[in-house]
């Protein structure tokens, strides 16, 4: 399979485009709210700034098609719900059979299934326009909510992963769950 750009995706109720450095205000207020701060595994901590320079270095990556990194938007009133990333593990081996999922959302969407939308989409762009065959996701082990998420939309868990986040000095466990193309057939 060739190399694309990140695309445009959409659900019956999400458009999921690729970032824009414009995006870097609604992320900075995403990542610093401290429920999902405490959920996601990322270090809120970030100036506009510097989030910014991250957004740079991302859409880089998304206009080659080495990644994809997505802001979801209600369809109808352009709201952000959060974001979604989707790439591969081993960019350096091909074919590129191995990829990665992470996404994170505003409190206010959680409960909506809006995630589920998103992570069906991923899930068949993943296995039906690209190589993988199989998706992982890290979820912090004391991630209770997106574990149940994960389970319910058909990953297993797979393995413990100790110290595998640093999060505001602290070092945090997760649980790698996976789903496989050959499970779905």
């Amino acid at each position: 399979m060739s190399i694309q750009s990140c695309p445009t995706l959409e659900t019956q109720s999400i458009r999921m485009r690729p970032l824009e450095r414009s995006d870097a205000i609604e992320l900075h207020t995403l990542w610093s709210n401290p429920a999902v701060k405490q959920m996601s595994g990322i270090d809120g901590d970030q100036s506009i700034e510097s989030i910014e320079g991250g957004l740079d270095y991302f859409i880089g990556l998304n206009q080659a098609g080495f990644y994809n990194k997505w802001i979801l938007e209600v369809k109808d009133t352009h709201q952000m719900v959060g974001e979604c990333e989707f790439y591969p593990l081993r960019p350096q081996i091909r074919p590129w059979i191995e990829w990665n999922i992470g996404f994170s959302s505003k409190p206010e969407f959680w409960g909506r299934g809006l995630m589920s939308e998103v992570l069906v989409e991923v899930i068949d762009f993943g296995f039906n326009k690209t190589s993988a065959i199989r998706i992982n996701a890290d979820v912090l082990q004391d991630n209770e909510r997106s574990k149940r998420f994960l389970l319910k939309n058909g990953f297993i868990p797979e393995s413990a992963q100790h110290q595998k986040f640093l999060i505001e000095g602290q070092v945090r466990d997760s649980v790698q769950f996976v789903l496989l193309k050959n499970i779905l057939n």
